[in-house]
């Protein structure tokens, strides 16, 4: 449900073509302003993932690796219907100040789709660089390497934008999966025809 334009029910459909798999934010709805608000939230993602538009469709995303990430897709459609639309829109920054311990979080990337978070010294507080780490692996479904503060997408292209977006959520990895099961809770929307 998106409480930015009348309570309509928004989705997201995956849709398999020949150049590979494509995202469509699509509505039932024709309250006024939903067609518009579809193509906000595509726009949006698509801003804040570092992603690409299918052909000429507005309403539609891509993977620029070619592949399709269902986790970080899901994770990607929920942030950016939260958006304020009013707002600007950019990538968000591979750092943060992690509020429990007043650690610098950043993420520096080692090489084409693998990242390290690194944590600042703070005093007794743990380094969070490792929690971090794994609960971005969990989010986003990431492989895991042999150090615990690194992870790396199996396609073995860079998600740089895709890691911002994702970082505030890992840091507090147990709240951003009972959101997710909420939303899960609501109910799920099919396109007609669709075989369950």
């Amino acid at each position: 449900m998106d409480g930015q334009c009348a309570d309509i029910s928004i989705a997201l459909y995956r849709q398999e073509t020949e150049t590979g798999p494509v995202g469509i934010v699509h509505t039932y709805s024709r309250a006024a302003g939903a067609a518009e608000r579809v193509v906000f939230v595509a726009s949006a993602m698509r801003t804040l993932g570092g992603l690409a538009q299918a052909g000429d469709d507005p309403a539609t995303i891509a993977f620029t690796c070619g592949t399709w990430h269902p986790a970080i897709a899901r994770r990607l459609f929920l942030e950016a219907v939260k958006v304020d639309q009013t707002a600007p829109l950019e990538a968000r920054p591979l750092e943060l100040v992690d509020r429990k311990t007043g650690q610098a979080l950043t993420v520096e990337p080692i090489g084409p789709a693998a990242y390290r978070v690194c944590a600042s010294e703070t005093g007794d507080a743990p380094n969070r660089a490792p929690a971090v780490a794994r609960g971005m692996r969990k989010l986003a479904e990431l492989a895991d390497l042999d150090d615990p503060t690194t992870f790396a997408f199996a396609c073995g292209h860079d998600h740089a934008a895709l890691v911002g977006l994702l970082l505030p959520r890992a840091v507090n990895v147990r709240d951003a999966i009972r959101e997710e099961e909420m939303s899960a809770g609501r109910g799920m929307l099919t396109a007609p025809g669709a075989s369950e």
